[in-house]
């Protein structure tokens, strides 16, 4: 099924997503940490073309998303919960933080907003 025409792909409403689910049932005990946050695209300068016009680089952000990778890569458990655009921008970060080991059963996909960017200059 497509995660990117539902609000609820991952099942959380129905209790399937382990984030989800109470303190009581045992279940978040399975994570060493779980960040409620924002998860952002920055774009940083990356120098200039041949017609000195600025680059930038597309990096995946935000504070909470941040730690959480770098608890990840020293072997820690963890999941993140927020809420991003259904968009491409959105997709990035998906696979970054899958990629990185973070869990992201509690992320919402929204595609009446927009995955926030911040620019940096």
């Amino acid at each position: 099924r497509s995660r990117w025409n539902t609000s609820d792909p991952y099942g959380a409403s129905k209790g399937l997503c382990p984030v989800a689910l109470t303190k009581g049932s045992g279940r978040l005990s399975m994570y060493d940490v779980v960040a409620l946050g924002e998860s952002l695209i920055d774009f940083a300068p990356e120098g200039v073309n041949a017609a000195g016009v600025p680059l930038y680089s597309c990096n995946p952000g935000g504070a909470l998303a941040n730690l959480l990778a770098m608890i990840a890569k020293l072997g820690g458990k963890c999941a993140f919960m927020g809420k991003v655009g259904a968009d491409a921008f959105g997709r990035f970060l998906e696979n970054v933080m899958t990629e990185a080991g973070i869990d992201i059963c509690g992320v919402k996909w929204d595609a009446s907003v927009h995955t926030t960017i911040g620019l940096f200059i």
